[in-house]
């Protein structure tokens, strides 16, 4: 990790965070010195059971929480600096927002305080609300919307200022599966076009159809990163589905040809995110850590 800090979108290096620190309270670590540094460009997910600091990590690099040690740099910058966040775009799992606006007046709010110039808001506004289906609901007032609504104003909120970098804490949480489909398709969309996305979810399924590389966090702990073919790789074992066609090619298609059949498709076989969950965890440290 060592060079120039703003080669990598997002960079961790030793970061720390502890919980309940005052002068009678025993400090909880929720961070226990973890280290990531993530291109540009990438797709990560963030997967592990409830406490085991997703969210701690999330927050830090939203600027929300001053870790108790380490580094926390986007984009070459300290988290929580005026240039990270004008550059990130961020959805915790559960979005506080004004109540006695309507849809449409939140988020033109909250797209100034992020910068975005008066010219083309409400423009870009109308767009993301057209696109999730929400414009019914655009006049609603805030505390008369349902989970699922309220969660989509999170969601758009941090995509309307078009950020480079987006952060997202369970995202799909109260959304039926249209809009979750919708949410997958738009994050898929804007990685494409070079926004590194970090999304936190208990949904593994998403996350091997979303994402590129996968980390693996246990008890303030990160136990694995990598490439998701990586991670799911099972060494030495291949899946195949068979037909019986041509003889296609290798030794493996050879030895299947002989015997009347040719591989129609053949991939490396691989272990699902649970199992590397699973694994992962059991080789991690104990401790008593909370996040």
């Amino acid at each position: 990790m060592n060079g120039d800090h703003a080669q990598y979108a997002l960079l961790a290096r030793d970061l720390r965070y502890e919980y309940g620190r005052g002068l009678f309270r025993k400090p909880a670590p929720a961070l226990a010195g973890v280290s990531l540094a993530l291109n540009h460009g990438a797709f990560l997910g963030l997967i592990g059971p409830n406490g085991s600091g997703k969210s701690t990590f999330l927050r830090i690099f939203a600027g929300i929480l001053r870790p108790s040690g380490g580094d926390a740099m986007v984009g070459g910058r300290p988290a929580g600096s005026a240039g990270a966040l004008r550059s990130l775009g961020y959805v915790p799992e559960n979005p506080r927002l004004p109540p006695n606006l309507t849809a449409f007046e939140a988020l033109d709010m909250l797209a100034a305080l992020s910068g975005l110039p008066r010219a083309g808001r409400r423009e870009e506004i109308a767009r993301w609300i057209e696109t999730f289906g929400m414009k019914d609901r655009a006049g609603t007032l805030i505390r008369e919307c349902s989970k699922g609504t309220a969660q989509k104003i999170g969601i758009i909120q941090a995509l309307v200022h078009k950020p480079v970098l987006l952060l997202l804490d369970e995202p799909a949480s109260g959304l039926d599966p249209e809009s979750t489909g919708i949410l997958a398709s738009a994050l898929k969309g804007l990685n494409s076009q070079g926004v590194t996305v970090v999304v936190s979810s208990h949904v593994l399924s998403s996350v091997e159809f979303l994402c590129g590389e996968v980390a693996v966090m246990h008890q303030g702990r990160l136990l694995k990163h990598g490439k998701m073919p990586e991670m799911t790789a099972i060494r030495g074992c291949f899946d195949a589905r068979i037909s019986a066609a041509e003889m296609s090619e290798g030794d493996l298609l050879a030895a299947l040809g002989r015997a009347g059949f040719s591989a129609v498709h053949v991939r490396q076989a691989a272990k699902s995110l649970l199992e590397v969950f699973a694994e992962s965890a059991g080789k991690g440290n104990g401790g008593g850590v909370a996040g």
